[in-house]
């Protein structure tokens, strides 16, 4: 087979693949809101972004990690575009900062507590800075 018949074979499959955008996934509630110590607990996140079509009828996953400070959340699994879940590795007791990391970004998403106090969606205010959103926006 000649190269240049090669050479357009491959640039008719390229111009057939989708173009996919990556969107950064947002979490609007967490169950449950507040963690154990021990580790071990099944964490369900709601939200957006957690996967996106791939064009082909298909789907692709987005988020890569979720990070419960420096600790890693174990078995991260993609439900549907709207649901994940992951299970929740032994941590100190304290309040640590939610990460949802993703192929399209990674996303500071509020803060949650083995002590009690729940978790609290963090929300950009106009001057830039995140704040602890309403409580009405938390999941108990």
């Amino acid at each position: 087979m000649s190269r240049s018949l090669l050479a357009d074979r491959k640039n008719a499959l390229l111009r057939r693949i989708p173009a996919i955008t990556y969107p950064t996934p947002t979490v609007t509630a967490v169950s449950p809101a507040t963690l154990t110590q021990t580790g071990g607990q099944t964490v369900t996140l709601t939200g957006t972004g957690f996967r996106v079509a791939d064009g082909w009828n298909g789907y692709l996953g987005n988020v890569t990690r979720v990070l419960i400070g420096a600790y890693e959340g174990l078995t991260v699994t993609i439900v549907s575009d709207t649901s994940l879940t992951f299970v929740t590795p032994a941590m100190a007791a304290g309040t640590y900062p939610l990460w949802v990391k993703s192929n399209g970004g990674d996303a500071l998403e509020g803060l949650i507590s083995t002590s009690g106090s729940g978790f609290d969606i963090l929300v950009e205010t106009g001057d830039g800075l995140l704040t602890e959103a309403s409580d009405d926006m938390r999941t108990e």
